[in-house]
């Protein structure tokens, strides 16, 4: 028993003696675990940085997944006129790759019909409404003046033109002079009955600065076009009531445009959902989607595209340059460092000799003394690396 006592009493006068070199094991051991665990983290959250400013910075009409396409989209039964199409959408993501379902938002589209010209007090200008449906207006505007756009009805006596309720964005209203309640006539694009236009109510945008408002054309404010040998000419889009589409195809002519979109957010996504989601997008646009339509109405195959993979792939590609530079810059103060460990090791283990040898003449075998030497490594080394783990888990992860 006392043989046993005298033993530990040993163990703990080797572990407090020569506490130099022991301070340089725990000083080298603290530094490479923070190195070790903050250097990842911090490469982690610049990829991550990088990443996002990067897709921030594209244009939402490059960003997002989307489909231009010159023929309206399958419609339904009056009432409920654009569910169908809705609904195809919400499917065609659905069965899109995990990382897609992810990164994009709800699809949405919007049908617009050749511009239509109108007589306006619009100085100096010509100006063209653009018919415009969106079942989704009032996700993004707010009528601040008047009222939505009434459902299409018939003229009231035969002859006369067909009166079609339109709401315009402020700015584009004050720009041409035009106050809610006045009707102005415009030339018919089929060469039929003739159509005027009343202005039902002026909208403001929620958010003037969201990325929807790019796949809207003139939604904002007017388009303007100057050309010499003609003027001036403003496009301003003239939004309708939605489900009276069907009933005005006829009346703003064709061709008409589908502009479809899953708008893309990464905005919440980490570094390493760069390639993943690369790889998922072009599986997803290559899928050429058909969306369903009745038995008495052409099939509407929407060719999908997005800027989102050359961009995806130019920061991958940043990212793994970069990783590749900073494992052979850090190779160097790594492999010194080790190197200072290991002398650090061998000074306290050449002065701990003697101590071993009298521990070993206290009847310790040589697998126990060796234990000793790991247990004092143990504990000289585990709460140094503890300690630098924590704090470069709270420093850099809570930056």
């Amino acid at each position: 028993m006392s043989a046993r006592l005298g033993t530990g009493r040993l163990f703990r006068r080797q572990f407090l003696s020569d506490r130099a070199a022991a301070l340089v094991v725990v000083g080298v051991v603290f530094v490479l675990a923070l190195v070790a665990a903050a250097l990842p983290r911090l490469a982690e959250q610049v990829f991550t940085d990088d990443l996002r400013a990067e897709m921030a910075g594209t244009p939402a009409t490059l960003r997002d997944v989307t489909s231009v396409a010159a023929v309206a989209p399958p419609m339904g039964a009056d009432g409920d006129l654009w569910a169908p199409f809705d609904q195809a959408l919400t499917r065609i993501r659905d069965d899109a790759p995990v990382a897609v379902r992810q990164a994009t938002g709800p699809g949405r589209f919007v049908v617009t019909a050749p511009p239509a010209r109108v007589e306006v007090r619009a100085t100096e200008s010509a100006t063209d409404l653009l018919p415009t449906a969106d079942p989704y207006w009032a996700e993004t505007v707010e009528v601040v003046e008047g009222e939505a756009p009434a459902p299409a009805t018939e003229p009231a006596a035969p002859g006369e033109p067909l009166v079609v309720d339109v709401m315009l964005a402020r700015t584009s209203a004050e720009e041409i002079g035009w106050s809610v309640g006045d009707v102005t006539p415009a030339a018919s694009p089929t060469g039929g009955p003739g159509v005027a236009y009343r202005l039902s109510g002026v909208y403001e945008p929620l958010d003037a600065a969201a990325p929807v408002w790019a796949h809207h054309r003139a939604a904002l404010e007017p388009e303007v076009f100057d050309d010499w040998d003609r003027g001036r000419t403003l496009t301003i889009a003239a939004y309708v009531d939605p489900e009276s589409w069907a009933a005005l195809m006829p009346v703003v002519g064709f061709p008409m445009e589908t502009r479809l979109w899953y708008p893309v957010d990464v905005s919440a996504a980490r570094a390493d959902f760069t390639v993943p989601l690369r790889d998922a997008l072009s599986r997803f646009i290559a899928a050429a989607p058909v969306v369903g339509s009745d038995p008495g109405q052409p099939s509407f195959s929407p060719i999908l595209t997005t800027g989102s993979i050359d961009v995806l792939d130019r920061v991958a590609e940043r990212h793994d340059s970069a990783q590749a530079v900073m494992a052979i810059v850090a190779a160097g103060p790594f492999g010194v460092a080790l190197a200072v460990l290991a002398l650090a090791a061998r000074l306290m283990v050449e002065r701990r000799r003697s101590a071993l040898a009298l521990i070993g003449a206290r009847g310790a075998s040589p697998l126990q003394l060796r234990l000793l030497t790991a247990a004092e490594g143990v504990l000289l080394g585990l709460p140094a690396a503890a300690l630098a783990t924590v704090l470069a888990g709270r420093f850099v992860d809570g930056a």
